[in-house]
């Protein structure tokens, strides 16, 4: 299960479509971003949690831009995996390092 907080606020939304939720799943950027549109311009949730249709201006305007505008922001998603690369190599370096240090004989007994 992810237990991101965007993915848990994303899960409560009425006004996330299908094919939001699949384009905004693979990417943390786009979660966010998905988030902060739905919760600045979408619809406000009913008190009984049902969702409401949000008007003409969310339903017909805002909404299906939001979505063009994932479509064209999907290919981009690549950029945050190449951001993300060389901290996770620059992690596990000084991980290493660290144990080097720490343990210089536990990866013989290992």
């Amino acid at each position: 299960a992810d237990l991101r907080p965007c993915a848990l606020a994303m899960a409560n939304l009425t006004s996330l479509s299908s094919l939001e939720l699949q384009m905004t799943n693979s990417t943390w950027m786009l979660s966010a971003f998905t988030l902060a549109v739905h919760k600045a311009l979408g619809p406000p949730d009913d008190a009984d949690g049902t969702g409401s249709s949000g008007g003409f201006l969310w339903s017909f305007v805002i909404h299906p831009l939001w979505v063009f505008t994932l479509c064209l922001l999907r290919p981009l998603s690549g950029l945050e995996s190449l951001v993300l690369l060389p901290r996770s190599m620059i992690l596990a370096c000084l991980t290493s390092l660290r144990e080097l240090v720490l343990r210089p004989g536990a990866f013989l007994l290992g």
